[in-house]
């Protein structure tokens, strides 16, 4: 073989091996020294072989980045929505409008006309019905009325009592009416009442009791009845017996003129209102019977009815009558 030949493939292998070691050491100190000889050796041998390669860092290219292909959004065509037509605006309907009815009110009948009543008297404490007993002493004197039987009578005609006067008479020798009268009839707020009975009392008694038909009987009556008195139940008035109808009981105030019981009452409109009534709340009429006899309370000093005795069962009875050694007391029943 030629010794040219072996001495360029010397000088290949060597440039091999310089090669390979500039690969593995890469950036080495010995490297300037290898590229040094590589260029002297391809210097002296002047081979084409021989290619020089310039002492230059390796450049890394980073991997191309694969070019995104860019996102296409497709394009929603939005059609416009077609313009809903207008309706055509409906004629206003005509309304007639509709007659006026005039309403006439129709006329509000006038309240009755209720006479206006004084206060009522206060009532004193009243026992029930069922047992009979004096009341507690009243610290209220009893009526002083006129003794003189002119100033008694001109008292009676100044409330428009219609009366007779009877002159002083005796029955049985022991019972006697002082200043006696027949009461007849009166009238009250424009309403005659009539005494039907047409009793005999004693003419102070009969003042007591014509005051309490004025001030406290009719006005209750009037209130709670819508109507007025026409027509009293009294009795004779003056009877000479024993209380309760016992001769041989005490004097009664009938005796002397001083007592009157009433049995019913008679009203304008016809109504009858019954006393017998008076013992039951269940009754129609108990209401105006129980507020007469609670006032009656206050104008007599004796007060009895349905309940305080058998006596008594169907009618009121009212005296004035003094009880106790004062006189102060009141049986109110």
């Amino acid at each position: 073989m030629n010794l040219k030949v072996w001495f360029r493939l010397c000088v290949f292998f060597s440039v091999a091996v310089i090669l390979i070691c500039q690969q593995v050491l890469a950036k080495n100190p010995i490297e300037s020294a290898l590229r040094n000889v590589e260029r002297t050796l391809c210097k002296a041998v002047k081979s084409k072989s021989c290619v020089q390669k310039k002492s230059k860092k390796p450049i890394i290219k980073p991997p191309a980045l694969q070019k995104a292909e860019p996102t296409v959004t497709p394009v929603i065509e939005i059609k416009p929505k077609p313009p809903i037509p207008r309706e055509k605006p409906l004629a206003a309907e005509v309304v007639s409008p509709e007659p006026t009815i005039d309403v006439v009110p129709e006329p509000i009948p006038p309240e009755p006309v209720i006479p206006q009543v004084p206060p009522p008297v206060p009532v004193q404490k009243i026992n029930p019905p069922s047992k009979a007993a004096a009341l507690p002493p009243v610290f209220l004197p009893p009526p002083v009325l006129p003794s003189d039987a002119a100033e008694c009578q001109a008292a009676l005609k100044k409330l428009n009592v219609n009366f007779v006067p009877n002159p002083t008479y005796e029955q049985q020798g022991s019972c006697i009416i002082v200043n006696p009268v027949q009461l007849k009839s009166y009238t009250l707020n424009g309403q005659k009442l009539e005494f039907l009975d047409q009793p005999n009392l004693n003419c102070a008694f009969a003042l007591q009791f014509a005051n309490f038909i004025h001030d406290s009987a009719g006005p209750t009556i009037a209130s709670q009845t819508g109507s007025q008195i026409s027509k009293l139940y009294t009795g004779p008035g003056f009877v000479c017996r024993g209380r309760n109808g016992d001769s041989s009981a005490k004097m009664s105030e009938h005796a002397v003129g001083n007592a009157v019981d009433i049995e019913r009452i008679q009203l304008a409109d016809g109504r009858i209102i019954l006393v017998k009534d008076a013992i039951s709340s269940l009754n129609k009429d108990y209401l105006v019977l129980t507020a007469i006899r609670h006032s009656a309370c206050t104008y007599f000093t004796t007060v009895l009815g349905p309940g305080a005795n058998e006596a008594h069962a169907s009618h009121f009875h009212f005296d004035l009558g003094q009880h106790g050694k004062s006189g102060t007391y009141r049986i109110c029943e």
